[in-house]
């Protein structure tokens, strides 16, 4: 992994504070704690600018649900106020076909002027009549794809799935997460248990 970026720890020490103490008061009323694994826009951009110095061009790819609305608006806000000279297009699940994305990115680019990073692609399926969700088109898009491929979030970085990005990884969430499913397993009150967070994010 890139060493750390500077932001990362302005980011946790504002952010996740922030979000931290928001969960401590939704969750008084609740027996439940919280694990944050949030997700580093800004670093993001400036990791792949590291690798793209003519960086211009942006696309972010996400499906209809309702993280992926939020991501959206995040990245916005982030680009508008750190990144304006660089265009940033959505390529949103149900608003363009899979050929189509397909299509938009075996295109190459001469310039290396242009990078896609991955957030979710959530397709609706139909087997027999019987409908399902599938999210598994990542496997074949970095396969395929001209342009470089980063993503918000391990997806499976290690097992070469993945250009990489600036996120946990999955080892550290695990880290995390399992001792608190040892605590809810031993039936533990919940809300005894601080809301925590991962912070050890590196760029990939």
């Amino acid at each position: 992994p890139e060493e750390t970026l500077d932001t990362t720890e302005n980011y946790i020490s504002k952010t996740i504070g922030e979000k931290q103490e928001k969960l401590e008061q939704v969750r008084k009323n609740y027996n439940a704690t919280a694990l944050i694994a949030p997700f580093y826009h800004e670093e993001t951009i400036r990791l792949i600018k590291k690798f793209l110095p003519n960086l211009h061009h942006l696309i972010f790819l996400s499906d209809q649900s309702y993280i992926s609305e939020c991501q959206r608006k995040r990245m916005k806000e982030v680009s508008s106020v750190h990144f304006p000279d660089i265009k940033l297009d959505y390529l949103t699940e149900s608003e363009i076909s899979t050929d189509s994305l397909f299509n938009i990115l075996s295109m190459a680019d001469p310039q290396n002027s242009t990078a896609v990073i991955y957030f979710s692609w959530t397709m609706k399926n139909k087997i027999r009549g019987e409908s399902f969700l599938s999210n598994n088109l990542y496997l074949s898009i970095n396969s395929t794809s001209a342009l470089p491929v980063f993503s918000m979030y391990d997806m499976g970085t290690k097992d070469n799935f993945w250009l990489g990005g600036f996120y946990a990884d999955n080892e550290a969430v695990k880290d995390k997460l399992l001792p608190l499913i040892q605590s809810m397993i031993d039936k533990e009150p919940m809300k005894d248990i601080p809301v925590s967070f991962v912070h050890t994010p590196n760029g990939y």
